[in-house]
């Protein structure tokens, strides 16, 4: 069940690996010409681009997996909201069970109706128009029906035909963004290159290594030298019961020196696993599944069974997962599950990056 570096795409111990290695180096040429005559034809109006009524903010990545995209989009809309320019936001709704439910979120939707991240961003945000939709296009023409003043455009950066006022590229420190290799091999979405396209880089989980962070901001500053760098960590805010809704502090007695099993199925474990280790935690076993996992009944049945087993009656979890386990609290008898509230904190440059955000308004 514990899937250790499941974030991976391939791992270089695996036989398989080796034996597909040529086709994956093929598959990435492929995609490589694919990526290069696409961002050719719409930067030569050969496609079809659209430019929407309001400014457009993109926050995206140049990699497969969490890079951090879904906390700086909730740092940007509070931020926006409390300085009055009525954010809305574009979402795909990834891996949504309904999938002709898209358009604006209405206060009922479902988890199944409009994905993990969107559910997210419903719980945190009352009053923030929020579309759910593969077609961006149509997403910012719904918002524009919605008095929205600027569009945060989630998972943006590949995304060529909404025209955007601000390109933001999340990356993730806790990893070496260089020597990556293009999909189906490695992790790139494209090149490296297209970091030139980049108006700011907000970097994530600069806590994890101080090496490793000072030499990506030396290689992103020799690609694209005019685009600010942003230093992010993740802060944990408090923990919330997923039966009851009710939160308390992270310093709490509540949890402290007590043993706890841990749930996520989340692009990068690793640092959730981190924070949690800090927190006077006794950590008795970890369950780590893919990113946007789909929890079943059973799932939660043997994660039960084994807690009763091992004198364990708490689970802790992501906001990301509690939106999809709230359906199967019924199945967790004498279980508690709670979840780790987190809010992205800029360590560095941070009113640099604000003031970027307020001068879109300006023209």
């Amino acid at each position: 069940m514990k899937l250790d570096n499941s974030y991976l795409l391939f791992k270089k111990r695996d036989p398989l690996f080796w034996m597909c290695l040529p086709l994956l180096y093929l598959l990435s040429l492929i995609y490589y010409l694919v990526v290069l005559i696409l961002e050719f034809a719409y930067r030569m109006k050969i496609l079809p681009t659209y430019r929407a009524k309001f400014k457009v903010v993109s926050v995206g990545n140049i990699t497969l997996g969490g890079t951090g995209k879904t906390p700086l989009v909730e740092w940007i809309v509070a931020y926006l909201s409390k300085n009055g320019k009525s954010p809305g936001i574009i979402i795909r709704g990834y891996k949504k069970v309904n999938p002709h439910q898209d358009g604006i979120v209405k206060d009922k939707a479902s988890y199944f109706d409009i994905g993990d991240e969107a559910s997210m961003f419903k719980e945190e945000f009352k009053g923030v128009s929020i579309c759910v939709g593969r077609d961006k296009i149509k997403s910012a023409q719904q918002l524009e029906k919605e008095n929205c003043g600027v569009a945060i455009l989630d998972d943006g950066f590949q995304h060529w035909r909404l025209k955007r006022d601000l390109d933001i590229v999340t990356i993730d420190a806790s990893f070496s963004l260089f020597g990556q290799m293009l999909l189906p091999l490695g992790r790139l979405r494209e090149p490296l290159n297209s970091l030139k396209r980049a108006d700011i880089f907000v970097l994530t989980k600069t806590d994890w290594s101080q090496d490793n962070t000072q030499g990506i901001k030396k290689e992103l500053k020799e690609i694209n030298p005019s685009a600010p760098v942003v230093s992010s960590i993740y802060q944990p805010v408090c923990f919330s019961e997923i039966k009851t809704g009710k939160s308390f502090p992270i310093d709490s007695e509540k949890l402290a020196d007590k043993p706890v099993f841990i749930l996520s199925g989340i692009a990068n474990p690793l640092y959730f696993d981190r924070m949690l280790s800090k927190l006077r935690l006794k950590i008795r076993r970890e369950f780590i599944y893919p990113d946007h996992y789909a929890y079943k009944s059973n799932d939660l049945e043997l994660i039960n069974k084994l807690a009763r087993d091992n004198d364990t009656g708490i689970i802790i979890t992501t906001h990301k997962d509690a939106v999809k386990l709230k359906q199967y609290v019924n199945f967790m008898k004498n279980t508690d599950i709670y979840y780790l509230k987190i809010k992205l904190k800029i360590t560095e440059n941070e009113k640099e990056f604000s003031d970027r955000l307020l001068s879109l308004f300006n023209s």
